[in-house]
């Protein structure tokens, strides 16, 4: 469904969508662990790696300055190349608040021609304590955008909630779920059949 405007709303999630970032992350766990990225069948992974869900959180921070230096994925910058000014587009994404404007200033550096809102769903940490939030979830966020918007996200638990919320989403390839057999070019390609 297309709003008044006569265009779709794409929402993209960051992190191993628009980027790498579990990829590079991976090659921070191989100094202590033997972790193949294409071998993860679960995000977060902690628990494969026998590490602490806190101890998992730093090595994510620890590789966030790293994450962006690094270009977006190549197939999604050639999708908006080719066809993202036929769609409306913004950012979803849950990270630590301290790392929001870095990761805004990628998205800004890498698609600031299609994107320009980015909305964060902070990611808890200790040192860090919010004193007003008006979405908690992805799922409430995508409910507020209406029909004509699609979640793009690796995670089946976040698709699962803004389905839930009556929103639309789609499982973006990623070793950890169950579209992870589709090629991201077909993937993209699901999004340019949402607007015929």
């Amino acid at each position: 469904m297309k709003d008044q405007r006569g265009k779709i709303l794409l929402v993209w999630d960051i992190d191993d969508v628009l980027n790498r970032f579990m990829l590079l992350c991976c090659k921070h766990f191989r100094s202590s662990r033997s972790v193949v990225y294409e071998a993860l069948t679960e995000n977060p992974p902690y628990p494969l790696l026998g590490i602490s869900r806190e101890e998992y959180l730093a090595v994510l921070d620890s590789c966030r300055e790293e994450l962006y230096k690094q270009p977006p994925r190549p197939e999604i910058l050639r999708f908006f190349e080719d066809c993202g000014e036929r769609f409306d587009h913004m950012v979803l994404s849950a990270v630590p608040m301290r790392f929001a404007p870095a990761s805004a200033q990628w998205v800004l550096h890498c698609f600031g021609q299609w994107i320009q809102s980015c909305i964060f769903i902070p990611s808890a940490r200790p040192d860090y304590r919010l004193k007003s939030q008006r979405f908690k979830t992805k799922g409430e966020v995508m409910a507020s955008l209406g029909k004509s918007a699609w979640l793009i996200d690796d995670s089946p638990h976040n698709v699962e909630e803004v389905r839930k919320h009556g929103g639309n989403a789609l499982l973006f390839p990623a070793p950890w779920n169950s579209a992870k057999d589709i090629p991201v070019d077909d993937f993209l390609q699901q999004l340019k059949d949402l607007e015929l």
